[in-house]
């Protein structure tokens, strides 16, 4: 249960607002009462306006961090939201898909570091290892490690499964993936928990509220610790 104690207000910047993910989380901070600005960081403009709301078009492949905080100053110790991620037929490549889910995440972790972040919440994926064989789960079990060199105060890791609710895009691999996990789901059990179909409403709302949390320098969240919110 989140213990929040009225103080002052928060502000956020999500990078990936236009993804699935980050699309609901924008949704939960606009109406949140603990959030008084929220950022968003795209590389196109996005078809939304609201109070709160202050968009920044950015290239990341240009990205210079300081001109952004310079003209934001109120940026510093804001909440840091990453929701960046794709796949490899989006991507096209293997290098393409670790620029933009490996070099832009720390690039992000950077601007974390930089604005003294109140905190910096990462969505990666269940089974992320960077031991692993599968370029998928070894570039994000990578970009967990190398997040934790930076000088942040509160990490917090969200590990979800497959994902359902609504896309951008149609992916068949991932609807085949969740037609199977529905029909395998009463079986998992226990420590198998982690590995049910989640929604991207869900994991948003996990997002938010965790970070009304008292912060921890580090705090990984599985698929099933993310359905506990």
């Amino acid at each position: 249960m989140i213990d929040f104690k009225a103080g002052k207000m928060k502000t956020a910047i999500i990078v990936g607002a236009t993804g699935a993910i980050g699309t609901e989380l924008l949704t939960l901070l606009l109406k949140a009462p603990e959030y008084s600005h929220v950022h968003c960081l795209v590389r196109r403009p996005m078809a939304i306006s609201h109070s709160k709301l202050i968009t920044h078009e950015i290239n990341f492949d240009e990205w210079d961090i300081q001109p952004l905080i310079n003209a934001h100053p109120t940026l510093m110790h804001a909440q840091v939201f990453c929701c960046l991620g794709t796949t490899l037929k989006q991507a096209g490549s293997i290098d393409a898909f670790k620029r933009i889910d490996s070099d832009y995440v720390l690039a992000v972790a950077s601007l974390a570091e930089t604005i003294s972040a109140e905190g910096f919440s990462l969505v990666s994926a269940l089974g992320a290892n960077a031991n692993s064989s599968n370029y998928y789960t070894q570039t994000k079990g990578d970009v967990e490690s190398k997040v934790q060199q930076y000088q942040l105060s509160s990490i917090r890791i969200f590990r979800p499964s497959l994902l359902h609710g609504k896309r951008n895009t149609f992916r068949l691999g991932e609807y085949i993936g969740l037609i199977l996990l529905t029909l395998i789901s009463p079986l998992l059990q226990g420590k198998l928990k982690k590995y049910r179909a989640i929604s991207i409403t869900q994991v948003a709302k996990a997002l938010y509220l965790s970070s009304l949390e008292p912060p921890q320098k580090l705090t990984f969240f599985e698929s099933n610790d993310i359905q506990q919110f």
